[in-house]
């Protein structure tokens, strides 16, 4: 919070830093660099239930003669973004609050019963809020192995098509 206080108050103060040469000089040169800061973008969607696929779009327009090295990326923001999902409904204890809520319920019940599969069909949905669908699976307690498996199943093939249609029309 603290980071994020301080970078608004330095753009505040100089509003150059804004500029497009600017942040463009901020932007890694290495494909390490660049998945990095991708995964943590990702990262930082899927905790603020922010949707990611501006970010599938931004890799797909980056790489537009590359469309496996903007698969790639996709796919390792889909990874870092359904782990950290499960790894923080675990820890903060988000289970325990989710169960109050009737709406929890109504999702939790169909996840349950058909588990993985209907995952997955949830993540390949463009119109579905994928992250929600992730912290109801793991609060209701999901496998971790069949958990990551749907997401990135689903996720990764809704990237696919995003990307190489994107690919396509430019």
């Amino acid at each position: 919070m603290g980071l994020v206080l301080s970078i608004m108050v330095k753009i505040v103060l100089d509003p150059t830093l804004l500029e497009v040469k600017n942040i463009a000089a901020l932007l890694p040169d290495s494909m390490i660099g660049i998945v990095c800061v991708y995964a943590g973008l990702s990262v930082l969607c899927a905790l603020t239930l922010v949707p990611s696929m501006p970010l599938v779009f931004a890799a797909a327009l980056s790489f537009p003669h590359a469309p496996l090295n903007a698969m790639m990326l996709a796919c390792v923001g889909v990874l870092c973004s359904s782990v950290s999902i499960y790894w923080f409904t675990a820890r903060l204890g988000l289970s325990t609050s989710f169960q109050a809520r009737p709406k929890f319920q109504a999702l939790r019940a169909p996840l349950e019963r058909y588990g993985a599969p209907l995952l997955a069909l949830w993540a390949l949905c463009p119109f579905t809020p994928t992250d929600i669908g992730c912290y109801v699976a793991a609060s209701a307690g999901m496998q971790r192995r069949k958990y990551l498996l749907a997401t990135v199943t689903g996720e990764s093939l809704l990237c696919a098509g995003i990307i190489f249609s994107t690919n396509a029309v430019i």
